[in-house]
């Protein structure tokens, strides 16, 4: 006969529970919980940020703590803690102590040649939970993260700083845009950036990352197209010029119609028998707008 997994077994149990809060979910996310496997702990904590199950918080801290204890064999990647310091962060669990207790925690995983760090993502989600739970010094300990080897970490804590609301986040997200040589977390910046203060974010844009072109002026582009506001998209219209290499148009083109404010539409739809190419992918964004989608196929018919 043969051997019956216990793991596997306990994820079986799991999937089939209905992820709605019930006195049984509870009752088999709690025990889930406590089971050796990181794999099960890691659905278990799924679990319980989909339901929203509050009061399992004290269960996963405990969970966390024993994996935490048992090293990197008892939770490979790091994956079984992350996602419970995820769940705690979904449902903004007030554990102040413990995300500061492991703001520093480093995990390192068995590999070819040198270990593997791969506590990024959990530490920038110490940061988040801080946040979350209105810590009155977390500026501090973000500041910490914005300068995290990890670029899951600094990632995770630009996200924070932009939620936190505190009065210095955008000095301080400048002097990290200033610094990041990371292409996802510099964009994450700007976006942020945008976010918080469009009206002084977009001229500083223009002086630091537009009077110049190369990678931090295609990641400028993006980011005003994220913006979705008149002010962005005049800007992103006045950086098109003849001079322009393929792949820059392109990106600017797709930044103008993922604005998706009055003109955006216009402006490519103009450009279709000039620049097809990089006007027409910009445009497949509209693709299910039946509207729009006339207007390109028309456009299109009169440049061929």
């Amino acid at each position: 006969m043969a051997r019956i997994d216990p793991t596997r077994l306990a994820l079986d149990r799991l999937r089939a529970l209905e992820p709605v809060d019930s006195p049984t979910l509870r009752l088999e996310l709690g025990k889930a919980l406590g089971n050796k496997s990181a794999f099960v702990v890691k659905k278990a904590a799924q679990m319980v940020a989909q339901a929203g199950v509050l009061e399992l918080t004290d269960a996963m801290v405990a969970a966390f703590e024993r994996l935490k204890g048992g090293g990197a064999s008892a939770d490979p990647g790091c994956d079984a803690k992350t996602a419970v310091l995820h769940a705690l962060c979904q449902l903004e669990a007030s554990r102040d102590a413990f995300y500061l207790a492991n703001l520093d925690f480093v995990q390192l995983d068995p590999g070819f040649g040198t270990p593997e760090e791969t506590a990024g993502r959990l530490r920038g989600l110490c940061g988040l939970g801080l946040v979350r739970c209105r810590h009155p010094f977390v500026l501090e300990a973000l500041t910490q993260l914005l300068v995290d080897p990890k670029a899951q970490a600094r990632l995770l804590a630009v996200q924070a700083v932009g939620e936190s609301g505190e009065p210095g986040a955008i000095p301080l997200l400048r002097l990290k845009a200033a610094t990041e040589e990371e292409e996802d977390v510099l964009l994450e910046c700007l976006v942020t950036l945008l976010a918080l203060a469009p009206e002084r974010t977009i001229p500083w844009l223009e002086k630091r990352y537009l009077a110049r072109r190369g990678e931090t002026w295609e990641l400028a582009v993006l980011a005003l197209g994220q913006c979705r506001r008149q002010e962005a998209l005049q800007t992103l219209l006045g950086q098109e010029r003849p001079s322009l290499l393929e792949a820059e148009r392109k990106a600017l083109y797709l930044a103008i119609a993922s604005c998706r404010v009055e003109g955006s539409v216009d402006f490519l739809i103009a450009r279709v028998s000039e620049h097809p190419e990089p006007a027409l992918a910009a445009l497949e964004i509209y693709r299910s707008d039946e509207a729009v989608w006339e207007r390109v196929e028309e456009a299109r018919a009169q440049s061929r």
